[in-house]
């Protein structure tokens, strides 16, 4: 049944002091300043009895604790179910540590972290409070010639990181895997008809700063320029789609893919077809992926394709080697709004991971979002695994099994079929 919609939107600032170790490498670096705050922000819609809450957090990551914490004080301060909350992060390179990630010197600061699933409830609580009539509609488009598959194979079928081959070789070998360029947003106009909130979904990493001073990365400047255009009270939210494996091309700079991505979602918003009537749905669901066998180490693989790094991955082998347990617990969770849907997922899906459920969705609009709820680290799919290469490089950032991808796209789907009835 159709409802008249409410919207609220919110954000807090979570930018750490200068000096804390910046994430997104194999060893961590200080940072030094701040070339553009970090947030937390945040979006409500409201159909009179049901909710559906969006989070978007310039981090690298965020775990199950933190969204748990912060999802109780969520519910205390409004009411909204944990079901109706997908709290993500946008995968910044340019942010601090959230989690123990790769270098095992760097610690993640449980009085910052307390800070930060805070500041989600905050945002949250702001923007509950903010509801009001809105609008909201849905579209998709493309931003082309960004991005390529990092993962290039050599002549045995063996995957190699583009950053780790040299420049003259890399035009020789083919690509891993495929790309996917879909722009999905979400735009919602306050009864004055002035822009509220944007939510956009695209496959990038979000790894083109990747400085010494702190930064919200490319979305941080598709947010800077969707303001100056509409106004600062407007809130801009990024949930990354499946992009585990899509990095940046070279010479493609930080603006400009900024200016590229704010350039086709300015051109869309003015033509959606918006509504005041909306339908929502919300499901959560608790998923057991495998672990994979650590019993060895890739040191062979390792030493060859990114030996500078093998101090660390042996220290993260000698961590995943003393794990008792065989498989780990996470989440799924999914929102309906009309004819789009939400799927949260726990970690850096491969792309053909996302284009599978977008393909097989019974919705028009996907926003599969990545790094959502919970962090277990890389999702390649089967055939990655089979191929090798830095994602499948035993670790805590990489240590689901073969088949947790492939494992995950048939439970989204069923998420979101029943979420259609």
């Amino acid at each position: 049944m159709l409802r008249d919609v409410r919207a609220g939107a919110a954000q807090e600032d979570i930018t750490p002091p200068v000096g804390v170790p910046l994430a997104g490498g194999l060893r961590a670096r200080n940072s030094e300043g701040v070339d553009d705050p970090l947030y937390a922000k945040a979006l409500v819609l409201s159909d009179g009895s049901r909710y559906a809450a969006i989070v978007a957090l310039d981090l690298i990551v965020i775990c199950r604790e933190q969204t748990e914490e912060a999802s109780k004080l969520i519910y205390e301060q409004t009411g909204i179910p944990r079901e109706s909350i997908l709290i993500c992060a946008s995968h910044t390179h340019s942010g601090p540590y959230p989690a123990g990630l790769l270098d095992p010197v760097v610690k993640p600061d449980p009085s910052y972290i307390m800070k930060v699933y805070k500041q989600i409830a905050e945002a949250v609580k702001k923007a509950y409070k903010g509801l009001e009539p809105a609008r909201i509609g849905l579209a998709s488009t493309t931003v082309t010639g960004l991005m390529h598959n990092r993962r290039l194979l050599d002549e045995k079928g063996s995957a190699w990181n583009s950053w780790l081959v040299p420049p003259e070789r890399r035009e020789k070998l083919k690509p891993a895997g495929a790309v996917d360029e879909q722009l999905q947003v979400l735009s919602v106009k306050g009864p004055d008809e002035n822009h509220r909130a944007i939510v956009f979904n695209y496959p990038l990493h979000a790894n083109v700063h990747f400085g010494r001073n702190m930064s919200a990365d490319y979305p941080g400047v598709v947010s800077r320029i969707i303001s100056e255009k509409l106004g600062s009270d407007v809130v801009t939210l990024f949930t990354p789609s499946a992009c585990g494996d899509l990095n940046v091309k070279g010479g493609i700079g930080l603006n400009d893919v900024g200016a590229a991505v704010a350039s086709k979602i300015l051109s869309v918003i003015d033509h959606i077809d918006y509504t005041h009537k909306c339908k929502l749905g919300a499901l959560l669901k608790e998923i057991v992926l495998r672990l994979r066998d650590f019993s060895r180490f890739q040191e062979e693989e390792i030493s060859l394709k990114w030996p500078s790094g093998l101090d660390i991955f042996r220290s993260e082998h000698e961590v995943l080697s003393k794990l008792e347990e065989r498989e780990i617990k996470s989440v799924l969770n999914a929102l309906r709004i009309n004819e789009g849907a939400f799927v949260g997922v726990p970690g850096e899906c491969f792309v053909e991971l996302g284009l599978s459920i977008k393909a097989r969705s019974p919705f028009k609009y996907n926003f599969v979002t990545e790094l959502a709820n919970d962090y277990v680290g890389y999702i390649p799919t089967a055939e990655a695994f089979k191929q090798g290469g830095y994602e499948t490089f035993n670790a805590r950032s990489s240590k689901v099994a073969a088949g947790s991808g492939e494992k995950i796209v048939e439970e989204s789907l069923d998420m979101l079929k029943e979420l259609l009835t």
